[in-house]
């Protein structure tokens, strides 16, 4: 079912962000899909190795995105 998302949507901030407000109908459990698609330059200077090669270091991976949030805007 589709239904329209309210009238708050807008941008806020300096860096601005996009929201909306969609109220759910019933009593029942609620889930918030939370992502962004915005990308932040890597500087190069401010790593340790080449940020866009993925390196392993005690089981755990490091690298430009490595630990970014993009799995959730899949989702949606």
């Amino acid at each position: 079912m589709r239904r329209k998302v309210s009238p708050e949507v807008g941008l806020k901030g300096p860096r601005p962000n996009t929201y909306a407000t969609l109220k759910g109908e019933g009593e029942g459990p609620w889930v918030l899909l939370n992502g962004h698609v915005d990308v932040v330059p890597a500087d190069p200077s401010g790593w340790s190795h080449d940020p866009f090669e993925p390196v392993v270091k005690n089981g755990r991976i490091y690298g430009r995105g490595a630990a970014d949030m993009k799995g959730s805007n899949a989702c949606e």
